[in-house]
């Protein structure tokens, strides 16, 4: 494969700089885990999950909708958040393999 040249390389880096910031919070992660997990939820039931206020996962789900990590899905009133396809969804399959094994896996390591 080719190299990048510089400028092409420095793009590619910021935003590949900028996506992983945009992920890299506990409580986004948290969100993204349960999305990956679920396929789809509403605020309230992620609300519970993550264990933060409904004012606060707003702030972290616009960040992260802004950000193209997850995607909203309306059905009247009920705002459905699901996990972005590409590289948000490889992400969380590369974490889950390494942080996150199956049960019959982590059991056999330890």
């Amino acid at each position: 494969m080719p190299a990048l040249p510089i400028e092409a390389m420095d793009r590619k880096a910021a935003e590949v700089a900028d996506f992983l910031m945009a992920a890299a919070n506990r409580n986004r992660l948290m969100v993204l885990c349960h999305l990956a997990e679920a396929g789809e939820l509403t605020v309230t039931e992620l609300a519970g999950l993550v264990r933060l206020s409904q004012p606060a996962l707003s702030q972290h789900l616009a960040r992260m909708t802004e950000e193209k990590l997850i995607t909203v899905r309306a059905d009247g009133r009920r705002r459905y958040y699901a996990l972005s396809e590409g590289p948000v969804s490889d992400l969380l399959a590369a974490l889950q393999k390494h942080f996150c094994p199956p049960e019959s896996a982590r059991a056999a390591a330890e």
